[in-house]
């Protein structure tokens, strides 16, 4: 089974209190309707979820999500392939093996808080 969910909306995420702009971004996108509907937290156990990735500060973390540790990948990680930062852009690819998803984000620094202005989710087999 294979299906497209494309988002053009924009989608604004409230700044927390964590000052860690990779926490800022993954939290946008963990908060991101289209994508929040994939960590299924009625379902005992999947919060907070890992999350792994070279381009990760060691210390992420967030309010549905820890950094886990990228040599012991759990089942129920999200892998960041990759996540560019910039003062007011960011582009952000990942794999979700639990629910077969692979998505891309490009989101907007607006008004202090980051805005996802593209969205790009795809269900695939799971693994």
């Amino acid at each position: 089974m294979f299906c497209v969910i494309l988002g053009f909306a924009t989608s604004s995420c409230s700044k927390d209190s964590q000052p860690d702009i990779h926490s800022e971004v993954i939290q946008c996108i963990l908060d991101h309707p289209a994508f929040e509907q994939y960590l299924h937290s009625e379902i005992e156990g999947r919060l907070p979820v890992q999350v792994y990735g070279s381009t990760i500060p060691e210390n992420t973390k967030g309010l549905k999500f820890t950094r886990g540790n990228d040599e012991n990948i759990t089942e129920n990680g999200i892998y960041f392939t990759n996540i560019e930062i910039a003062p007011k852009f960011a582009t952000v690819s990942l794999k979700y093996p639990i629910e077969g998803v692979i998505a891309s984000f490009k989101l907007e620094k607006k008004g202090g808080a980051w805005v996802i202005i593209e969205s790009n989710i795809f269900e695939t087999s799971k693994s």
